[in-house]
């Protein structure tokens, strides 16, 4: 098994991230509350990364399935990659 530099900073990423998250986020909904437009913000990302994933790198990239308009190729490629799997 190969080891790279890299692995570390991947692995404190992939680690600190969602720690992060988990001890900020209640801090800031305590400090300023969540608004209508987080919320939609929330669930249109959610939407856009899981069918970017399904839609874009499984179905459109792996097995080419079908043809979009480079427009939709690259905001499928975005979302895809804002998953970081």
């Amino acid at each position: 098994m190969r080891s790279s530099h890299k692995d570390p900073v991947i692995v404190a990423f992939l680690t600190l991230t969602p720690v992060i998250a988990f001890v900020v986020a209640p801090i800031y909904f305590f400090m300023y509350g969540i608004s209508a437009v987080e919320i939609a913000v929330f669930f249109a990302y959610l939407a856009l990364t899981g069918l970017s994933i399904t839609g874009g790198y499984h179905r459109l990239f792996a097995h080419s399935a079908y043809r979009v308009h480079p427009g939709i190729e690259f905001i499928l490629l975005v979302f895809g990659a804002a998953t970081f799997q």
